[in-house]
């Protein structure tokens, strides 16, 4: 079982869920986002702890992507 917010190193971005309509759905955030949009350390802890300080506005966003259609959305720079 994994726990969320989880750092994927392999594709260098931070995985959360966010509720949409009373259903969860696992969005990402790009770790280039964290650190240009809201200066995150470029580690895993700074990253976590850019994404809790920035979660309303992050999921903001997630769930308007979702609302889109998009199932899985990967949010970067340009959605800030």
């Amino acid at each position: 079982m994994h726990t969320f917010p989880k750092f994927e190193s392999d594709s260098d971005a931070l995985s959360f869920l966010v509720s949409v309509d009373g259903e969860w759905h696992k969005a990402r955030i790009s770790g280039e986002a964290l650190w240009s949009r809201f200066g995150s350390p470029p580690d895993d802890d700074g990253m976590k702890q850019s994404y809790l300080m920035n979660a309303p506005r992050i999921h903001h966003v997630a769930r308007r992507k979702i609302e889109d259609g998009l199932p899985c959305p990967t949010l970067d720079q340009s959605d800030f």
